[in-house]
């Protein structure tokens, strides 16, 4: 690919692929060093040449890499120095609507990978079952029965 097409791709896609590794990965510098990484990893590729939606592709590449970081070294250091830091406001619609999807999101990223990432497929990629089975490789009826049960674990875990 030129370097031209990258960029474009950068400008297009990097958003979209930014949000997918912060699903897995939980850091936003982590995720962005991903993104990063599979850019450089398709402009090495001379060899590479389209046959299905772009965007398939990258997805591929940003999960596929994202669960080699999460069985790295680097990620379970990481674990333990991280420190999370509190942001107050003085809003009152706000700060309930932040601490909201504060909640939300905290019970999100507690559930495991498998059903986290159906959950962000399904409600913020709006994907539907087929094609999570086809990106994912697993069979349609396992998409089905981890997003029942992702649900229903959310459920239980939210007050």
């Amino acid at each position: 690919m030129t370097h031209e097409e990258i960029e474009q791709l950068m400008d297009d896609y990097s958003l979209y692929m930014l949000k997918l590794a912060y699903v897995y990965v939980k850091n936003r510098q982590s995720a962005e060093d991903i993104v990063q990484e599979v850019f450089l990893q398709l402009y090495e590729q001379s060899h590479y040449r389209e046959q299905g939606e772009i965007k398939s592709y990258l997805t591929t590449l940003v999960v596929n890499r994202s669960k080699n970081y999460l069985k790295s070294w680097s990620y379970r250091m990481l674990l333990f120095k991280e420190v999370y830091i509190e942001k107050s406001t003085t809003n009152k619609d706000a700060l309930i609507a932040d601490e909201e999807r504060k909640l939300i999101g905290e019970a999100i990223f507690k559930l495991p990978l498998k059903y986290r990432e159906v959950l962000y497929f399904h409600y913020y990629e709006e994907l539907k079952t087929a094609q999570m089975a086809e990106m994912m490789k697993i069979p349609e009826s396992t998409v089905k029965t981890r997003l029942v049960k992702a649900r229903k674990l959310l459920k239980d875990k939210l007050p």
